[in-house]
């Protein structure tokens, strides 16, 4: 399949290396451009390793605003390889997308073209078992205190335009003024305790994301080198 080069709607990145800690990027707050289309907005990015080293697998997770996925989006993740942190060499891209029957399709660079029913628990098995494809809807575990940021951001809006500057030209504010701040993130609506923004209760939009999920053997990602930077993109199709 011949694929374009498209304009992305939302992007971020982790790196990654190869012994299997967790790396994570979030994405809950976008210009009106994402929001206005949530099936193309992300929320957070997952990657990391498991298995014996010979037998690696590399698990993604990219979430989506939105109740399903769509058939008119992209969903990518790019993963560039190399021997060592800033040496990266290789790049594979791995796009997924819906069809007009809604079934999953992902293709892992020239090498793994996988496409069907992903949405059971067990997900969607290669015949040869180096890629599995889960998509569909979980709870976004996601926790941020709006009120308590918004009015942060307002004071300090205040604040910093009459703060004296320091030899970087920096702003400077008093430590009471700092603590003031740093308590007022704890606190939700009249000083009351937090309010999660992305609770569906407070917020119908946020809460509930779809995952898609994909359990990658690792010789189909590391041809540069074992240390993985991977970040994800939404393209219109």
């Amino acid at each position: 399949m011949h694929l374009r080069r498209l304009a992305s709607c939302a992007t971020f990145g982790v790196v990654l290396g190869m012994g299997g800690a967790l790396a994570r990027a979030d994405d809950h707050l976008d210009s009106p451009s994402a929001v206005n289309r949530p099936e193309a907005d992300l929320t957070s990015l997952y990657a990391w390793t498991s298995g014996p080293s010979l037998e690696a697998k590399v698990n993604l997770i990219l979430g989506v605003q939105h109740s399903e996925l769509s058939t008119d989006i992209q969903y990518v993740f790019h993963v560039a390889s190399g021997p060592s942190y800033g040496n990266l060499t290789e790049e594979v891209l791995i796009i997924c997308q819906l069809d007009a029957r809604r079934s999953v399709e992902c293709w892992v660079g020239d090498q793994l073209y996988l496409r069907g029913d992903a949405t059971s628990p067990a997900g969607l098995l290669s015949p040869d078992g180096r890629l599995r494809i889960y998509a569909g809807p979980r709870d976004d575990p996601f926790f941020f205190n709006q009120a308590g940021y918004e009015e942060v951001l307002a004071q300090l809006r205040q604040d910093l335009t009459t703060a004296p500057r320091d030899a970087a030209l920096c702003p400077t504010l008093p430590s009471a003024t700092t603590n003031q701040l740093l308590t007022r993130l704890t606190q939700g609506p009249q000083q009351g305790p937090p309010v999660n923004h992305y609770r569906r209760d407070v917020n119908a939009m946020f809460g509930q994301v779809t995952a898609l999920i994909l359990r990658v053997d690792k010789s189909l990602l590391t041809k540069g080198g074992d240390v993985l930077a991977i970040w994800a993109s939404t393209h219109a199709r």
